[in-house]
């Protein structure tokens, strides 16, 4: 994909949510959308990639951020939904799932996507709301290529758009990647 489509998406993205899309109630849309099933490509590879990495937390991070968040854990994710079906199709944007979550120190809303195309997207990221900040961390897909039983890699990624990689883990389900948010987020 050439660097202006991604652009073109990344803006296209922001300026939805800079829009009071974000405020329609999810049963103002419409229940059938016309976006067409997801080809898999090198195209649709970088749209996955974008959204996982540069999309998401980058409108996390922006001053709609706290908006996001709060539709996203009451469950009103109808609008996020239409804007990643526009580019992935129907079959990606109706494959996530949304879960909220609410603990004494923090709020999460844990994202699970359908099963990853290529190596290093993301099985589920975790919109994090602690002491009134956000943070960004993701479970992602991995070889194990030390042969250790590694499955997966623990990573965060920062306002500024940094990469932390936070360790090889050996699972890969939802439950398993809660507990250790819980173990993390409580340090």
């Amino acid at each position: 994909m050439s660097s202006n489509r991604l652009t073109t998406i990344l803006l296209s993205a922001t300026l939805f949510l800079g829009s009071d899309l974000l405020s329609i109630p999810s049963t103002a849309i419409s229940a059938e959308p016309t976006s067409t099933v997801m080809k898999i490509d090198s195209s649709t590879n970088e749209m996955l990639y974008a959204l996982h990495y540069a999309i998401i937390p980058g409108i996390l991070f922006s001053e709609t951020g706290s908006r996001f968040f709060n539709d996203l854990f009451t469950g009103n994710t109808a609008p996020f939904r239409e804007i990643v079906e526009g580019p992935l199709g129907k079959e990606y944007a109706s494959g996530m799932t949304f879960t909220s979550v609410h603990k004494n120190s923090y709020d999460l809303v844990l994202i699970s996507f359908p099963q990853p195309r290529f190596e290093a997207l993301s099985l589920h990221a975790a919109l994090v709301k602690k002491d009134g900040k956000y943070r960004y961390i993701t479970l992602e897909d991995f070889s194990d290529i030390a042969k250790n039983g590694s499955k997966t890699i623990l990573a965060e990624l920062t306002a500024d758009n940094s990469h932390k990689n936070l360790g090889a883990k050996n699972y890969d389900t939802k439950e398993s990647f809660l507990n250790e948010l819980d173990k993390f987020l409580n340090l």
